[in-house]
């Protein structure tokens, strides 16, 4: 079995596979145990840092202000749409207007 430990110094967490692995592999976990709780050492300062670049807090932290739509934008959509089956009267309906 092959093992691959977080890149975060003194984390516990350990990658296990039996597959193949490249030994220029390496592996940065959740920063969550396994009960959940958030394992020190795991801010965004920390994971950069750990992968070999220097921190920078503007353009590292860009993607923490990125929002998603609360709702959809489609009516259609909000009601569940088509869903995808069609019986007979959908059918010449549609032979109807080609």
């Amino acid at each position: 079995m092959n093992e691959i430990k977080c890149r975060i110094k003194g984390c516990p967490s350990v990658f296990r596979t039996e597959e193949p692995v490249s030994p220029k592999a390496k592996y940065s976990c959740n920063g969550r145990g396994a009960d959940g709780f958030p394992i020190p050492g795991h801010t965004r300062k920390d994971l950069v840092e750990a992968a070999g670049r220097i921190y920078d807090g503007k353009k590292d932290n860009r993607d923490a202000e990125v929002k998603f739509q609360d709702h959809q934008f489609d009516d259609s959509l909000s009601f569940g749409g088509s869903s995808g089956t069609y019986n007979d009267d959908d059918m010449n309906r549609r032979k109807d207007n080609d």
